[in-house]
C-alpha cells in the first residue's frame, strides 16, 4: 500500500482528545446530512401558528426562486 493509505489508516485508528476515532468522526460526516435535514423539517415546523407557518413558507419560496432564477443565470454566463 501507498505511504499515504498508511498514513490515513492509521489517522483513522488514532484517538481524538475526545477519544473518538477518526473512522468514527468519517461516519459522523455522512450522519451530518441527515442531521441537518432533520433540524431544517424542525425548525420549519415549530409552531402551527399561522404567522410562523407564512414566515417558514416566504422564506422557502425565496430561496427556492433564486435557486430556480441562478441555473439560467448561471447557464447565460457559462455561455
Amino acid at each position: 500500500a501507498s505511504d499515504v493509505y498508511k498514513r490515513q489508516t492509521i489517522a483513522r485508528s488514532q484517538p481524538t482528545s475526545d477519544g473518538m476515532t477518526g473512522a468514527h468522526l468519517l461516519g459522523m460526516r455522512h450522519d451530518i446530512h441527515e442531521r441537518a435535514f432533520q433540524f431544517a423539517v424542525h425548525v420549519c415546523t415549530l409552531s402551527d401558528e399561522p404567522w410562523y407557518r407564512d414566515i417558514v413558507r416566504r422564506a422557502i419560496t425565496s430561496q427556492l426562486v433564486s435557486a430556480a432564477t441562478s441555473v439560467g443565470a448561471n447557464l447565460s454566463e457559462a455561455t
